[in-house]
């Protein structure tokens, strides 16, 4: 795919693979979401707060509690969902870029 930027002599190609892109992206947004979710439980437990909001969200994943056990199910909880997010949205973005900058014949 070539990239044509107004005021450029010359292209820049840009090697793109959705699957790769879906993945990698996944793997990222996965992780940042599981660590916050897991980071997140054991700070409130640190700090001796109430986990009020974590008690309300046990019941949309399954295993999470207010505990140190339970911020380990809300980090693959969390990387779960964050994977399916990050890669919709990687896939949507290469879906989109494909559609605007496509050749036009």
């Amino acid at each position: 795919m070539k990239w044509l930027h107004k005021g450029e002599k010359e292209s820049i190609t840009v090697i793109m693979n959705g699957n790769l892109i879906f993945t990698s992206f996944g793997l990222a947004v996965g992780f940042v979401f599981g660590l916050a979710m897991m980071l997140g439980t054991w700070l409130l437990l640190l700090r001796g707060q109430h986990g009020g909001v974590i008690s309300s969200a046990s019941g949309l994943f399954y295993g999470y509690t207010y505990s140190f056990g339970g911020g380990i199910v809300g980090f693959i909880w969390g990387f779960i969902y964050g994977f399916i997010g990050g890669g919709l949205v990687a896939w949507f973005n290469d879906l989109f870029s494909k559609m605007i900058y496509k050749k036009k014949s």
